[in-house]
């Protein structure tokens, strides 16, 4: 079996699903409790930006914004020398 034969119905599948499981987050995000808890985050946060520069505040609001499209990913690498093993 060639694995275009594998991957074609494997990547429409995984697009399905995944259209599937956006619309079930996007409704989860937009229901009531969220949004009270995302409107007191936001009451906590703007005090604490009170003190900040002002670039500070743009990169603050610059993550706000692009929130949605951003994944943090914390990337870490263990690296063996040679004189310490």
């Amino acid at each position: 079996m060639s694995p275009g034969r594998i991957f074609f119905p494997a990547l429409l599948l995984g697009a399905a699903v995944g259209a599937y499981f956006a619309r079930d987050i996007k409704d989860a995000a937009t229901r009531p409790a969220v949004a009270v808890a995302q409107s007191a985050a936001d009451a906590v946060a703007a005090d604490r930006e009170r003190n900040l520069d002002p670039d500070e505040r743009l990169t603050i609001r610059l993550f706000k914004n692009s929130q949605a499209a951003v994944a943090f990913i914390t990337t870490t690498e263990q690296r063996l020398d040679f004189w310490s093993r």
